[in-house]
């Protein structure tokens, strides 16, 4: 509708599978040899067969096999009001990590705002902010304001999630709507803040925004 256009996995390698330094073994000693024995096998043996790993203890650990994004925490959402003062939801911003040491912002528009006439709304742009926590001289973005004719989503560059020695991040959507009769409306919305280091929420969570005449 617009008109202006790493988390790290560890495993433990099994007990030690070394001879006794006793010149005989009792039963239970040879036993307890061949279940070692066995385990170990079983361990290389999937491993080889699936990426899963066996520890000392028999339990079966899925290892990762590629990077995929996820969201982490909760969106924060961007309002806006038309020239009738109905409420309507433009989007969502939303911080994302791929388990492969990277993280980024994606706004996504509500397909219903971004396809669909509303009175008085002649244009709608956003520009997509991966922000530091920490540094707020470090981050990554979608490279300025992107029009919602555009696609169905908007993304920032990825950047390393211990970038600057920064830990959290925060996706931030800064929305601009412009009105028939001229007015021109930003508004913000800020994600949940994501501690990669702890894997909990800080910061008070998700901010909205809202822009209208």
């Amino acid at each position: 509708m617009d008109t202006l256009h790493a988390v790290n996995y560890h495993s433990n390698p099994p007990p030690h599978l070394g001879g006794h330094h006793c010149h005989e073994e009792t039963a239970s000693m040879l036993q307890l040899r061949k279940t070692r024995r066995a385990i170990a096998l079983t361990a290389a043996t999937l491993a080889l067969g699936g990426g899963v790993t066996i520890t000392a203890t028999g339990a079966a650990h899925a290892a990762p096999t590629s990077c995929s994004w996820t969201r982490e925490g909760n969106d924060g959402t961007e309002y806006v009001r038309d020239g009738n003062g109905n409420l309507l939801i433009a989007g969502w911003i939303e911080q994302q990590y791929d388990y492969c040491g990277s993280t980024r912002a994606v706004f996504y528009w509500n397909n219903s705002f971004r396809t669909t006439g509303h009175p008085g709304i002649t244009g709608a742009w956003v520009h997509a902010i991966n922000q530091s926590y920490d540094d707020l001289g470090t981050g990554s973005d979608s490279g300025g304001f992107v029009g919602s004719s555009a696609g169905a989503s908007v993304p920032t560059a990825s950047i390393g999630v211990h970038a600057g020695g920064t830990n959290s991040w925060t996706g931030e959507s800064d929305l601009r709507v412009t009105y028939s009769n001229g007015a021109v409306r930003d508004c913000t919305a800020w994600s949940d803040t994501h501690d990669y280091h702890t894997g909990n929420t800080i910061a008070g969570g998700v901010r909205n925004g809202t822009c209208s005449l």
